[in-house]
């Protein structure tokens, strides 16, 4: 009798999404196409969702529990747009999607409105969700860095600038991911930086801005304009 090799569940999983369709998929193909594993799970990432203090604890937080900083993007998956009966995305009316409600703060959700209405990541989710939630873009190269245009940026104190990120693949394709990127300031220097990537010169120091996406991680520096003040020495 011939032998039948058995595949991990996990396997079976995986290859049922990439085969088939979770609802109809008719702009997967498209060029605004928006993928769990390509779009909305570094979004989820970079909105903190996934963090241990947050849905990737041990325990998940609200019913929902999500693999430790994106570990498992099929684990995710599923439980994204499978468990509770499919309740977290609504293929009929997309923009009424529980995922989609909750983190713009339409619903009341434990960690606070974490986007806009109407941006441009509410946006790609309800894209994503009335494409019919396709998985992964089979098509899709690798991530190898990220890049911050300006890579440097000059400011007087009040000032303001605005940077933009690039992602850059294996295959030589770069995409804008400005908005779906998490940006902080090192050791809290003389400067702010917000989600849209606007630097704000708050002193007159040199201040370090770290930009992170997906695992990958840039570095743009603020300087001052003006040198700092001396203290003035008097001549005998």
């Amino acid at each position: 009798m011939p032998r039948v090799a058995l595949l991990p569940i996990a396997s079976i999983l995986a290859l049922a999404i990439s085969a088939s369709s979770y609802g109809d998929q008719p702009n997967a193909a498209a060029a605004d196409a928006v993928y769990f594993v390509q779009h909305v799970q570094p979004m989820l990432t970079e909105l903190g969702c996934n963090a241990t203090a947050c849905h990737g604890s041990s325990t998940g937080k609200a019913s929902l529990k999500l693999s430790m900083f994106g570990a498992s993007a099929l684990d995710d998956y599923l439980i994204v747009t499978k468990a509770m009966q499919g309740r977290r995305v609504d293929l009929v009316e997309p923009a009424k999607s529980l995922l989609v409600r909750k983190l713009t703060g339409e619903l009341p959700h434990g960690g606070g409105k974490k986007i806009e209405p109407g941006s441009s990541q509410a946006e790609s989710l309800v894209r994503w969700i009335r494409q019919g939630v396709p998985y992964a873009d089979a098509e899709a190269t690798e991530l190898t860095s990220i890049a911050i245009v300006p890579p440097a940026v000059t400011l007087k104190q009040g000032e303001t600038a605005k940077v933009t990120v690039q992602a850059k693949y294996a295959d030589g394709s770069e995409r804008d991911v400005t908005v779906d990127a998490k940006y902080r300031t090192a050791d809290n220097g003389p400067a702010t930086v917000d989600a849209s990537g606007t630097i704000t010169a708050t002193g007159i120091a040199e201040a370090i801005v770290v930009v992170s996406y997906q695992r990958q991680f840039a570095v743009t520096r603020s300087s001052p304009s003006q040198p700092r003040k001396t203290a003035s020495t008097c001549s005998r």
